[in-house]
């Protein structure tokens, strides 16, 4: 059953889907079972993606996600302590590994749930955490975009300084061929 359920996802083997392992797969479920506030299966779900992801050896982002998914579902059962460390944990982890949009989306997650269980408070500071995440990314990008900018410019006027110096030095040396010629 696990070779079947393996290559029904598995993109090597034929399969039209995007999946690459049985981990995502699981967490996938996780996700929708946590949208539909279904916390009882979402649970079941990220412990098993969870446990696949280590099983597998899958990248650190994998783990971190079930790690997350696991915590949002016990929270939502009310087991706050238990959720809100493995939360925390996955969190933490993402900021460590520096995956600054993977941690945005977490956040925002953590805040949508946090607010569908009445925890405005929760939800504000998560909120928070992923528009200020949102607005560094954003300068980040604005800042690289500028410097590409500045970089492409110097560079283009480089070239025509280059291109000018050229048409110069033909020109000098079109007029000594002439200089000497008429010798």
């Amino acid at each position: 059953a696990v070779a079947a359920s393996a290559a029904a996802v598995n993109p090597a083997t034929g399969s039209a889907t995007w999946f690459n392992t049985q981990a995502e797969v699981v967490q996938e479920l996780a996700d929708l079972h946590l949208s539909a506030r279904n916390f009882t299966a979402a649970l079941t779900y990220a412990e098993r993606a969870l446990k696949l992801a280590r099983q597998e050896g899958s990248d650190e982002d994998a783990v971190t996600v079930a790690t997350i998914s696991s915590g949002l579902a016990r929270l939502g059962l009310r087991q706050k302590t238990a959720g809100e460390q493995l939360v925390n944990q996955g969190l933490a982890s993402l900021a460590s590994q520096g995956r600054k949009v993977r941690l945005m989306e977490q956040l925002n997650r953590h805040a949508d749930l946090l607010e569908a269980l009445g925890d405005v408070a929760g939800a504000v500071r998560q909120s928070r955490k992923a528009l200020a995440l949102e607005a560094e990314l954003v300068r980040n990008d604005r800042v690289s975009t500028v410097l590409e900018l500045q970089r492409r410019s110097s560079f283009e006027q480089n070239q025509r300084a280059l291109e000018s110096l050229k048409h110069d030095n033909e020109l000098q040396a079109s007029q000594l061929e002439r200089h000497r010629s008429e010798r």
